[in-house]
């Protein structure tokens, strides 16, 4: 697809996948609760950032190869993190946590100077868009730890909002009328693609709220650092790119490095018993 028309796809992908949750939970696979109105008003803003970090992130992945897109948003988000835990705890920083921290930098800072694609810088400005969502979601989300509220009628809140949220994006930004310029789109094997990728959304939505409840957050956070460092170096490997394949592998040293980091705390929480003390 090439990411091409986010809020039209991502609208219709949503719809799968909330056709697929609806389904589900019919036939008692899961179970999903109605949510009160106090709890829906609560976490509609968590729903608008949802909906605006998949389609900045859509974006920001049509004009970035994977390996530097992925290398961003977690530094990003691991660097936030560690922000607020050292404003929390008052620790310092150790040597090797300097070091898995300013590695990743440094390669963005390296990477963004040496893109030659300079009509085309939006693509960090998407990314940060992307990386800012996630991390307002995750605070956010945080503050109303009290509502009782399970993973599973968050992600079916979030489907259904995104639905109207992503047309209304379509609207504004013009892609609506435009998707009917897209060639695919008249073509069977495309939309039997298209449900299994909603399917599979919403699987991996499912899959992400099942190791929530079965983790502590930093290993959670230690297993999406893991499979974007996976995913990276497949990358490279499946997709053609005008980027320089050293520039690739040097994103994916960076994530190694972010990796490995995310792994000490992850470890660290763990040793401690702080699973309930956790940003």
């Amino acid at each position: 697809l090439n990411f091409t028309y986010p809020s039209i796809f991502q609208s219709w992908q949503m719809s799968v996948a909330s056709l697929f949750l609806i389904s589900a939970n019919s036939f008692e696979i899961i179970k999903i609760m109605p949510l009160s109105t106090e709890s829906f008003k609560r976490l509609l803003p968590s729903t608008f950032l949802f909906t605006v970090s998949i389609y900045s992130g859509s974006k920001a992945l049509s004009m970035l190869p994977v390996p530097i897109f992925c290398l961003i948003q977690q530094m990003f988000i691991q660097a936030t993190i560690y922000i607020v835990e050292i404003y929390k705890t008052k620790k310092s920083m150790s040597n090797y946590q300097a070091v898995c921290i300013m590695t990743p930098l440094f390669i963005i800072w390296i990477t963004y100077l040496f893109d030659n694609e300079y009509e085309n810088q939006v693509k960090y400005v998407w990314i940060l868009i992307n990386c800012l969502c996630i991390c307002l979601n995750s605070i956010y989300i945080s503050f109303f730890k009290s509502i009782n509220v399970q993973e599973i009628d968050k992600i079916f809140l979030n489907t259904k909002s995104s639905i109207i949220f992503l047309s209304l994006f379509g609207i504004l930004t013009g892609e609506t009328p435009k998707v009917i310029n897209f060639q695919k789109l008249y073509h069977t094997f495309f939309h039997l693609l298209f449900v299994g990728s909603g399917v599979f959304g919403a699987l991996m939505m499912l899959s992400y709220g099942r190791l929530c409840n079965l983790f502590s957050l930093s290993r959670v956070r230690f297993f999406n650092a893991i499979s974007m460092f996976i995913v990276s170096i497949a990358s490279i490997i499946v997709y053609d790119t005008k980027t320089s394949v050293y520039k690739l592998w040097f994103a994916v040293l960076g994530l190694a490095s972010v990796s490995y980091y995310s792994y000490s705390v992850s470890k660290f929480n763990y040793q401690l018993g702080l699973k309930n003390q956790e940003v």
